[in-house]
């Protein structure tokens, strides 16, 4: 949605852009709040589509960026000169080099969700699911000041989780943008010789 209005600009800009500011403003942890509490029987499924519902619009923002950024390069005005339609220059030119930015961004937006459900789980309004919570486990050890496991070992695996999902976002983010491609092979070649 974000590269079909930075693409098409004008009115249909503007009325996503202000649709993904106005989205943008609801805080996702009040969101969850709110739907677990007026939903009659909440699921694991309500809460992650209650947290997409307002996640959403950061990768709309970055790709309508990405996308105008893409615009107004050489390339792409070449191709316009050249006589491309509008679809092959969207396909061709300008979402191939919006998509990594996306990628990134979304690995780095799984660890969100991930915390906003461990805290959903903490404070016990998320769903009534007998699956098993790392935010569970930690609001159990509210209850229990003595049982200091019930929060090592679940704060741990959380933190664990939430590093290693950054570190794959720090990867993928490595791995997709040219301009460190680039100096990567420099270093490589550097070595070499």
């Amino acid at each position: 949605l974000g590269g079909i209005a930075g693409f098409a600009g004008g009115l249909l800009d503007s009325i996503v852009t202000r649709a993904v500011e106005s989205l943008s403003a609801i805080p996702t942890l009040v969101l969850v709040l709110v739907v677990g509490a007026l939903v009659p029987h909440p699921t694991t499924a309500t809460l992650l589509w209650t947290i997409a519902l307002t996640r959403w619009t950061d990768l709309a923002r970055l790709v309508r960026a990405e996308v105008l950024l893409t615009l107004g390069t050489d390339y792409v005005a070449a191709a316009r000169a050249l006589g491309a339609s509008p679809s092959r220059v969207l396909g061709r030119h300008v979402l191939p080099n919006a998509i990594g930015p996306a990628i990134v961004a979304a690995t780095f937006g799984i660890a969100s969700v991930v915390l906003v459900e461990a805290a959903v789980d903490f404070l016990r309004v998320g769903s009534p699911d007998t699956m098993a919570s790392w935010g569970e486990a930690l609001g159990e050890a509210r209850a229990n000041a003595g049982a200091w496991w019930l929060m090592v070992f679940p704060g741990a695996a959380l933190l664990v989780t939430l590093i290693a999902l950054t570190l794959v976002g720090e990867a993928a983010r490595d791995a997709l943008d040219p301009k460190l491609r680039g100096v990567g092979e420099e270093l490589t070649e550097g070595m070499r010789g």
